[in-house]
């Protein structure tokens, strides 16, 4: 679980370049189309990896003994958060310059942590 938590700063690393990256991009004249695209990309790996980071925390929270045990596959919608990250990379594609893969890599890797966290909360 401490493994995962500290895989979670790539994500947001990633995030903010590209970010980063748009800004100067929709400077430079991207479409109106990629943008609109893009930026629903972006949003939604954003907060998958928000929600990613509470499950994390709320299982750690779980296993120190802090809260009540609960099953964190029901309480957090798992199969959507996995779809809204791969949603995200596919989005993703549609943007322009480095921003465009930027958010495919961090949607992919939120992915991969979802699935990561909850191989790693299933009993």
């Amino acid at each position: 679980m401490v493994l995962l938590a500290a895989a979670n700063a790539l994500p947001v690393v990633l995030l903010l370049l590209a970010g980063w990256r748009y800004r100067e991009e929709a400077i430079s004249g991207a479409s109106g189309r990629r943008r609109t695209v893009l930026v629903p990309a972006f949003i939604a790996c954003a907060t998958n990896h928000a929600v990613l980071v509470g499950f994390l925390i709320h299982g750690r929270l779980i296993q120190s003994g802090s809260v009540v045990s609960a099953d964190l596959d029901r309480l957090y919608p798992v199969a959507p958060m996995l779809g809204a990250g791969l949603m995200g990379a596919v989005l993703g594609l549609f943007g322009r310059g480095a921003s465009r893969w930027l958010v495919v890599a961090a949607g992919l890797l939120v992915a991969l942590l979802w699935y990561l966290a909850v191989m790693a909360a299933s009993p």
